[in-house]
């Protein structure tokens, strides 16, 4: 089945279509014109039904799902049913859409904080190849920058 694209510039919106006589419809009475010189910009095939609501509340935004929960869910949120429109192949697992049951949270990792040096003096910095050290870096400290000049162990 071929699946037309048309485009509204007063909506600036586009909308997928396969049946011929709503893109005729559309395009000689409502300001809608065919994209892709009015040939298919892609052929609908496979066995999961494309569902598609508009919403008159937001300028006839269109929106497609292949969630049946998510079609039946929307008609309470000010969007209107059109039915199935077209068809696509699965790939993969299904997603959740966000009128799907809640999923827990997952529980946020708190970021490692990087581990703090102490050298308790220079020579212990030039070990392990450290030196010199700058001011913020971890294992810089006043005491280990003699010239205070935010280098520890220059010289």
């Amino acid at each position: 089945m071929s699946v037309y694209r048309l485009y509204n510039a007063v909506l600036q919106n586009h909308l997928y279509i396969s049946d011929t006589n709503e893109v005729r419809v559309l395009t000689s009475r409502h300001g809608w014109t065919q994209d892709n010189n009015g040939q298919p910009v892609f052929y609908s095939g496979g066995n999961v039904a494309i569902y598609r609501v508009y919403n008159p509340r937001l300028r006839g935004l269109h929106h497609w799902t292949t969630d049946t929960n998510e079609y039946s869910i929307l008609p309470s949120n000010s969007w209107h049913q059109e039915g199935i429109k077209f068809y696509a192949t699965q790939f993969g697992n299904p997603i959740q859409t966000q009128y799907a049951r809640p999923i827990a949270a997952p529980t946020p990792v708190q970021p490692q904080q990087p581990a703090q040096s102490y050298y308790p003096n220079c020579a212990a910095v030039r070990s392990a190849g450290r030196a010199p050290l700058y001011r913020g870096q971890s294992g810089y400290r006043d005491g280990l920058d003699r010239g205070g000049d935010g280098i520890a162990c220059d010289q």
